[in-house]
């Protein structure tokens, strides 16, 4: 019971949140906006065209799997039998 009301704790608190999102979205727009000389945080985050980081100056370095992870990927796909692939046939054989 303490399960569900918790749940509908959150349910309650996530609906609140996205109606205050929208009221806001309705009362300043897409356009950038400041709220007394501070510039808003959910403008800030929701424009999808600004990068989060810098790209980095060196090259990425891409390392192979750890021996352990890559005998492990690959035991877990040479364990299954072929015959587990198909299931078997439900109906009789077809004849004319």
């Amino acid at each position: 019971m303490r399960l569900r009301g918790l749940l509908v704790v959150l349910g309650l608190l996530v609906a609140l949140i996205q109606g205050g999102a929208a009221a806001h979205a309705a009362a300043f727009g897409d356009g950038p906006h400041d709220h007394d000389g501070i510039p808003c945080s959910l403008q800030i985050h929701g424009d999808q065209t600004v990068g989060l980081l810098p790209p980095p100056d060196a090259p990425l370095l891409i390392l192979p799997l750890p021996e352990p992870v890559a005998k492990a990927e690959a035991s877990r796909t040479l364990l299954v039998p072929a015959s587990t692939v198909t299931p078997p046939g439900r109906a009789p054989p077809f004849s004319f």
